[in-house]
């Protein structure tokens, strides 16, 4: 939540009490506008899958080929994370996610670049709570491939942005008639920002407290190795 998104709860509880806040904070969701301010645009330039125009350029048939490669080995990847029931299998598949994760950030063309950014922010990132006992990208390796793959074909939903307009046609015709002006301006102000308030979880806190866990981690271990070992 911004101070923009606030401000439009506040206005909409002083006039619809009985609405849940969380649907007027879901009026200002832009999910394609973080998208394009992190990792994803880049992803999808190096591989040739753009939608967003910060994404779209044309791939040489080198470039066009060795995407092709790259992308048949991380879905060859993913079809075998997901067939796979069995845990120990799985932590092996954990130890070959990594390897591949890894070799794709070592490339020396636009792939490699791209990848090595990408995971340089997924890798200490916290996947999920803002605390530290949550684990980070790097001790997941199968997550992070899966969401590796997710970035490079992500598309905008014109479902989701046609639901979010319509939702808030509704409650704006809920509202007294002197107030709707107020409430667009609102709702346009919290839509532009809200991105922010996404950037500075995603993008701040999870990875800062990422490597606060990385960190405390690594002492443990070493204040323990003489005599145990932190699984």
């Amino acid at each position: 939540m911004t101070l923009g998104s606030g401000m439009l709860a506040e206005l909409v509880e002083r006039y619809l009490p009985d609405v849940d806040p969380a649907q007027v904070f879901a009026l200002s969701a832009n999910p394609s506008d973080l998208f394009n301010h992190g990792p994803g645009p880049k992803l999808q330039a190096a591989f040739g899958t753009g939608v967003a125009e910060t994404a779209v350029r044309t791939l040489s048939e080198d470039e066009q080929a060795a995407a092709s490669d790259v992308l048949q080995l991380l879905k060859a990847q993913k079809a075998l994370i997901d067939s796979e029931a069995d845990d120990v299998a799985l932590k092996q598949l954990e130890t070959s996610s990594w390897e591949i994760l890894n070799e794709l950030a070592e490339r020396t063309d636009a792939i490699g670049d791209a990848v090595l950014q990408w995971k340089m922010f997924a890798e200490n990132r916290l996947m999920g709570q803002y605390d530290i006992t949550t684990i980070t990208g790097r001790e997941i390796p199968n997550a992070m491939l899966t969401d590796l793959l997710a970035l490079i074909h992500h598309s905008p939903s014109e479902e989701c942005e046609s639901n979010r307009q319509a939702a808030a046609a509704v409650m704006r015709e809920r509202l007294p008639s002197h107030v709707r002006e107020e409430f667009d301006e609102l709702l346009d102000d919290a839509y532009k920002i809200d991105r922010l308030g996404d950037e500075r979880s995603l993008y701040g806190i999870l990875v800062g407290a990422g490597h606060c866990r990385r960190a405390l981690l690594e002492v443990g271990r070493r204040v323990l190795s003489p005599v145990g070992r932190i699984s």
